[in-house]
């Protein structure tokens, strides 16, 4: 059965927790304050299941004092049910609202123009004008719009077929992501112990499961999953998820924490980011701070500006923001930012690194480059970025997927195509390495004997059989420098197998800076047997 995620938004009192109720039979205010006071506090949940899809949703709060709750809740939805009374119309929150879950990329949605029992219809078409104007270009532009009324159940059944085709032109394809599941709610259960409650934004959780509880990368284990009240074996993408937790207590969890595989993605304090604001907002100067929601997480964070010294309302920039917690990001995560004083939505943006190298000052154009490539380039090209920071050192292979909350498979497939153009190369290590062609390596045989009194032993070596090489430099191009070496080396190899070890180490040589080729060539002969050392000697 296709799953889908609903979250809900809209202003106070305008009618969402009760067309939710409508929808499915569940009262989503669950707390003893929301019901007395009869508004919405905190995020609310309820699932029922039509037309072949099992839906969740994630009621949110709409009281501007309870915005931080609602952008605790819509970060991991996939789709918005925006909810717009037709006795009120278009209100702030609404407007806020809308503005989140567009800043928070949600491609997709459906509009209800709620309590079409308490007026006249010219009101409803008023309200129904008012929602158009202020959807007009943006994701929900022609998205269909459902007058209903909750109390008489008038128009719920096409709503719920709006809800239905939504989400059969989402697609079901497989996810290969790792999993995330970022944690909205923490509570205990008499004989169970600790549980964590969120929307499962990637991958699939299985029952007896490692994870890393994050940002602290805590180890804990899934003792029991449940999907919208029931246990489960394994939860899914898309799917309201609950999982009673081994290994950790109630005081160590908390709102904003993630769990995920372990050592599956990163954890950093420091973000690289395409930043917009919002119209109406004030500018942003290097340095001001700001209220950071990623997903159920919030943390303030200093901006600078890679663009100057300012980002102008309406505008967008690449900027570095620096957090006071960290958090667990991959590249195209979405976020939004509110001002601390008057606390207000401002704006959000897209994560582009979520470690990125440090800088100082303005880019230069190498750098410029590079930004553009991570913000307008594809998979493969964000790898060829991080690849070439990591100059001869090289990136491993679980370097790369972790930086790009990748399945390492996924890594591999993306570089094919760089490898075979001979764009980046590998380094059979244990891990493999991938590196880029600096530039040309003369690998000077000459400086090796200069050095000659201030190496070890096991490099002395070197010197003894690049002497029979002559004292040229290798050519520009170190794969014409190989036979050379092979020369030197086969004679003493005691087995095919002794010499094809020889033969992989010489190999890592190939592309590098000039001094990790001298390292590199003096670490073959140091690898050679006691006996052969002797034999190359004579």
């Amino acid at each position: 059965m296709r799953r889908f995620l609903f979250g809900t938004a809209g202003h106070i009192d305008h009618g969402k927790t009760a067309l939710v109720k409508a929808l499915t039979g569940i009262d989503a205010d669950r707390l003893p304050e929301e019901k007395r006071r009869g508004i919405t506090i905190d995020l609310g949940f309820a699932h029922a299941e039509w037309d072949g899809v099992s839906f969740s949703f994630v009621d949110v709060p709409g009281h501007e004092r309870f915005v931080r709750n609602m952008l605790a809740g819509a970060g991991g939805i996939q789709a918005v049910l925006l909810v717009v009374a037709a006795d009120e119309s278009v209100m702030p929150q609404t407007r806020e609202h809308f503005e989140i879950v567009r800043m928070l990329g949600i491609r997709t949605g459906a509009i209800a123009v709620t309590k079409i029992d308490r007026v006249p219809s010219d009101l409803v078409a008023v309200t129904i004008s008012d929602v158009r104007d202020l959807v007009a270009g943006s994701f929900l532009e022609g998205a269909p719009i459902s007058p209903v009324s909750a109390r008489s159940g008038e128009g719920l059944d096409e709503l719920r077929a709006s809800l239905a085709s939504i989400a059969e032109s989402a697609g079901a394809g497989e996810d290969r992501r790792p999993p995330r599941l970022p944690i909205d709610r923490a509570f205990s259960i008499p004989g169970f112990g600790a549980v964590v409650t969120g929307s499962l934004v990637s991958g699939a959780l299985s029952r007896e499961q490692k994870l890393e509880l994050l940002p602290e990368r805590r180890v804990v284990r899934v003792r029991r999953l449940e999907v919208h009240g029931h246990e489960v074996a394994e939860a899914r993408a898309g799917e309201r998820v609950s999982a009673n937790l081994a290994g950790v207590e109630l005081a160590e969890l908390r709102r904003g924490q993630m769990l995920a595989p372990p050592e599956s993605f990163p954890v950093s304090n420091r973000i690289l980011a395409r930043l917009e604001l919002l119209p109406g907002s004030r500018p942003i100067r290097n340095g001001d701070r700001v209220s950071l929601h990623h997903f159920a997480s919030e943390s303030r964070a200093r901006v600078r500006s890679l663009a100057g010294r300012e980002i102008a309302p309406g505008s967008a920039a690449t900027a570095e923001l620096r957090l006071t917690h960290p958090i667990s990001a991959v590249p195209g995560d979405r976020f939004v930012i509110r001002r601390l004083s008057p606390v207000e939505t401002i704006g959000g943006g897209v994560v582009l690194d979520p470690t990125p190298a440090a800088s100082r000052g303005r880019p230069d154009a190498a750098r410029q480059d590079r930004l553009a490539r991570l913000e307008d380039g594809s998979s493969a090209d964000r790898l060829l970025v991080w690849i070439e920071e990591a100059r001869e050192r090289g990136a491993s292979e679980d370097e790369l997927a972790r930086r790009a909350g990748a399945d390492p498979a996924a890594v591999r497939e993306a570089l094919r195509e760089p490898i075979a153009k001979g764009a980046i190369h590998v380094l059979r290590r244990t891990p493999d390495r991938y590196t880029v062609q600096i530039g040309p390596v003369g690998l000077s045989f000459s400086w090796i004997r200069g050095r000659s009194n201030s190496i070890a032993d096991g490099q002395l070596l070197v010197i003894e059989w690049s002497g029979n090489l002559g004292e040229q430099h290798a050519p520009a191009d170190p794969r014409n420098a190989m036979p050379a070496f092979e020369h030197v080396l086969q004679p003493h190899a005691t087995s095919p197998e002794d010499w094809q070890w020889r033969r992989t180490d010489l190999d890592l040589c190939r592309y590098t800076t000039r001094d990790l080729a001298e390292q590199c060539v003096a670490s073959v002969v140091r690898r050679l047997p006691v006996s052969q050392q002797a034999a190359i000697q004579e």
